[in-house]
Order: C-alpha cells, then sequence, then structure tokens
C-alpha cells in the first residue's frame, strides 16, 4: 500500500493523506496513466487530421498508421482507419483521375463495336491473354490495399463495409 502512495506522490508530486483508502489511489493512479496514454494517441491522431487538411495525405496516412499500430483495439480506432482509407483515396484520385476517365472511354469504345457486331476482328489467346494479365499495383495502391484491409479487420460491425470491400476489390482492375 505504500508502494501506491510513493507511486502516486511520484506521479503527482503531491503526498496523498493516509486516509485514502488503497483501492481509490489505485484507480486514481490508473486514470492518470489512462489520461497520459491516451493522450499520446489523441496528439498522434490530430496531427494525422491536420496534415490531411493542410492537404499533404502523406503524412496523415502515417500518423494515422502509427495510432493503429500503438492501440488497434482503441478509442480511435474506427476513426483512424477510416481517415486512413480517405486520405489514401484522396492521393489516389489525385493520381490516377486521368487514367481512370480514358479507361473509361476505351471500355465505351469497346461496348460500341460490340453492339456493331465486329466480330470478324475477334482476338487470340495470346492477346486476350495479354489484355487480361495482372497489372502490377503501384506502391500507392499496396497502401490503399493494406488501409482498406485494417479497416475491415479493425471496424469489422460498420456500416461502411461493403462499400470498403467494394473498393478493395476496385483497385485489382
Amino acid at each position: 500500500r505504500w508502494r501506491l502512495r510513493d507511486a502516486y506522490q511520484d506521479l503527482i508530486g503531491e503526498k496523498v493523506d493516509k486516509s485514502v483508502p488503497w483501492d481509490l489511489l489505485a484507480r486514481r493512479i490508473f486514470a492518470i496513466y489512462d489520461k497520459s496514454r491516451v493522450a499520446e494517441l489523441w496528439g498522434l491522431f490530430s496531427s494525422g487530421l491536420d496534415a490531411s487538411k493542410a492537404g499533404k495525405p502523406g503524412p496523415a496516412v502515417e500518423a494515422f498508421d502509427k495510432v493503429l499500430a500503438v492501440n488497434p483495439q482503441g478509442e480511435f480506432t474506427e476513426d483512424a482507419a477510416y481517415a486512413s482509407v480517405l486520405c489514401y483515396n484522396k492521393q489516389y484520385q489525385s493520381t490516377y483521375a486521368e487514367s481512370e476517365k480514358t479507361i473509361k472511354h476505351r471500355d465505351e469504345d469497346d461496348e460500341k463495336k460490340k453492339k456493331k457486331g465486329k466480330k470478324d476482328d475477334e482476338p487470340s489467346a495470346a492477346e486476350l491473354r495479354e489484355k487480361y494479365k495482372p497489372k502490377e499495383l503501384s506502391p500507392l495502391e499496396k497502401g490503399m490495399l493494406n488501409a482498406y484491409k485494417r479497416y475491415v479487420c479493425f471496424v469489422p460491425d460498420s456500416e461502411d463495409l461493403p462499400t470498403m470491400k467494394y473498393r478493395q476489390a476496385r483497385i485489382y482492375y
């Protein structure tokens, strides 16, 4: 019991009245430690939010990833996982927005050709294999996949889960 009083005195800097029961003292010490633990996580989380608002998704993602690494089942888990997904999504859209448009136009052209009924220009098996071979994923796409996986893992009962799984699958195509 005296060790609790010494620990409390070391933590706070003031002596504890001897009439304070040991279980109350233990709860106070735990609350102080818990508050300092949450303060560190809150600092990381808020730095991620600030970086995201400043248009710096790289540092924001790093901050959110640290929050998830420090306490994957904590108070900020769902928010950090979702914010990480949003930052990766913002980076992805700014990087690949133009190529997404060209893919849509290419698909529209393919659909028009199919409607016209041009069957005499059917591609060979080798051309089909080349056309549908798996693409190499960029580091950004790999990071996005990890962000989606973390979200699915850490927030299994979210309403956004179907959307996250769809977006995760969409990266491969």
